[in-house]
């Protein structure tokens, strides 16, 4: 019997879900990941926590098979979380979370690490939502204003 199945295995099993640990020091950040995770199907959100004791002492007691860490953490870094648990008896898949710009830092994480979101890219999407709701809340008020011109007379083009 099989006790250990590597992370890239688990990835491709088609029956189980993927479990998710999400290490975030950023309560709302935090929040709203793993409200977005939960919302997959394909995913089990293990556990968030926010710092990195806490993210070592989650990854070994619940082994699971992604670990989605910031880097920038208070205590031990998520550098050094990832390091210590490629030493686990289950070693999680890694996802880094940085804010950092400097392409020299992030090349370096990136070869610790092996793959990388970078907030810019997260701050990109928030700003199309964003545009979006303001497009929307503009239609709506174009679509008010013409309500209450068709209730006045006729139809004027706003």
């Amino acid at each position: 019997m099989l006790d250990y199945v590597a992370p890239w295995r688990r990835l491709n099993m088609s029956t189980a879900k993927t479990r998710v640990l999400l290490v975030e020091d950023h309560t709302i950040v935090r929040q709203g990941l793993v409200s977005l995770l939960e919302t997959a199907p394909d995913l089990e959100v293990v556990g968030a926590v926010g710092d990195g004791r806490s993210a070592l002492t989650e990854i070994e007691a619940k082994q699971p098979d992604v670990v989605i860490c910031d880097l920038a953490l208070p205590g031990l870094s998520g550098l050094e979380v990832i390091k210590r648990s490629r030493s686990f008896a289950h070693p999680p898949a890694v996802v880094a979370l940085t804010m950092y710009h400097d392409r020299v830092w992030i090349e370096r994480a990136r070869l610790a690490v092996g793959s990388m979101i970078s907030v810019p890219r997260v701050k990109r999407a928030i700003r199309m939502v964003s545009a979006s709701i303001r497009r929307v809340t503009a239609r709506g008020t174009r679509t008010a204003r013409r309500a209450r011109s068709v209730r006045r007379g006729p139809a004027r083009r706003v």
